[in-house]
């Protein structure tokens, strides 16, 4: 009799790498002394599953995604969207030896080396996040209020909190600095309601490793970095990130900076002769650290929360964003280039790199 190990082998290596993805993906917190999952279901459903320890929690978050899914989700990524193959139009033995199954993570020699980034597609990752009610209505009215998707409002507000988080973190205790957060996120009425954010897949893997660092879930961080970028930004009357007019007034400033007066600003900051890094940081194509935006916010005389919408702005509003790094390719970006990656592009002496990298500490 002829085996075909691939009719049994090719769905349970689908199912392992679903659930690898759920493993890394999922939101794992302790609620009033249970363990519990959320995942996004595929149909955008969330499955919340509760159990009394770690083990009995994977046995039945197993058991509810196969009881929910008639065969798991391809998964091309980690971060990437799930797909469902349809399943009315196929037998069981053609689901289970599709020839179009795709591994959970691309081999490297498979990933592209220089193809220009084109898409955000593929490297986003999605959050838990819970917090109440009143809070998410506020952030939906803030999206609103700027002409934003509610999506990309919340992944800049994460992002510019976790900036914001770890420049507090240089003065004060980490633990105390998050229990700050919560108590605004406590400081919103209502019952707390659970969604998903879709985040930057590094900015959400740091998010993970600072929730284990001080003890708390990915969602708790997020909750209370949105929290504190809620208390910066909104206004009594509507919601507002900064105040538009001196917003506006950093982007004239730093329009009538760009280009070969830069190097005035590029002194001031005491960057000597950097000055096309500085224009590149005006103009949103380099990811500036905080304490660089305050020096620039500084010699502008406007807050550090107005020259971060500015340059933020001026990233958005190019037709093309691209960057090419000296004796490089140029690439489109969908994203601003990290700050440790401009400098180690400039290739200079190492005394002069560590100084210009400290900076981004």
């Amino acid at each position: 009799m002829k085996r075909n190990v691939n009719l049994t082998s090719s769905p349970l290596r689908a199912w392992a790498d679903y659930l690898a993805w759920v493993s890394t993906t999922g939101d794992f917190q302790v609620v009033a002394g249970a363990y519990q999952c959320t995942v996004a279901l595929p149909d955008g459903h969330l499955l919340q599953v509760q159990a009394p320890s770690p083990d009995l929690l994977a046995r039945k978050v197993m058991a509810e995604l196969s009881s929910n899914l008639v065969v798991p989700p391809l998964v091309a990524s980690a971060a990437e969207p799930l797909s469902v193959p349809s399943v009315q139009d196929v037998s069981p033995k053609e689901v289970s030896m599709r020839s179009h199954y795709e591994p959970a993570l691309p081999r490297a020699s498979q990933a592209p080396r220089s193809a220009p980034v084109t898409s955000i597609k593929g490297t986003l990752q999605t959050v838990g996040v819970y917090v109440p009610v009143s809070m998410h209505e506020t952030l939906k009215e803030l999206a609103e209020g700027q002409n934003k998707k509610f999506s990309v409002l919340v992944r800049e507000l994460v992002e510019s909190g976790y900036d914001r988080f770890e420049d507090a973190i240089e003065e004060r205790s980490g633990r105390k600095v998050l229990d700050c957060y919560e108590q605004k996120v406590a400081s919103y009425s209502g019952e707390f309601y659970q969604w998903m954010a879709r985040l930057d897949r590094k900015l959400s893997l740091e998010l993970k490793l600072t929730a284990k660092e001080y003890g708390r879930s990915a969602s708790q961080i997020v909750g209370g970095l949105l929290a504190e970028e809620l208390s910066h930004c909104l206004q009594a009357q509507g919601a507002v990130v900064c105040a538009e007019v001196e917003v506006e007034r950093a982007r004239v400033a730093i329009a009538g900076l760009v280009g070969p007066q830069a190097g005035e600003l590029a002194d001031y900051l005491g960057l000597h002769g950097k000055r096309r890094l500085v224009n590149e940081v005006l103009g949103g194509l380099v990811r500036a650290p905080g304490a660089l935006l305050g020096k620039i916010a500084e010699y502008f005389a406007v807050s550090r929360d107005a020259v971060t919408q500015a340059v933020g702005l001026n990233f958005r509003q190019m037709p093309r964003p691209s960057y090419k790094a000296p004796n490089g390719q140029p690439r489109v970006l969908t994203e601003p280039v990290p700050w440790e990656e401009a400098v180690k592009a400039l290739r200079l002496p190492r005394d002069e790199e560590a100084k210009l990298l400290a900076i981004g500490d």
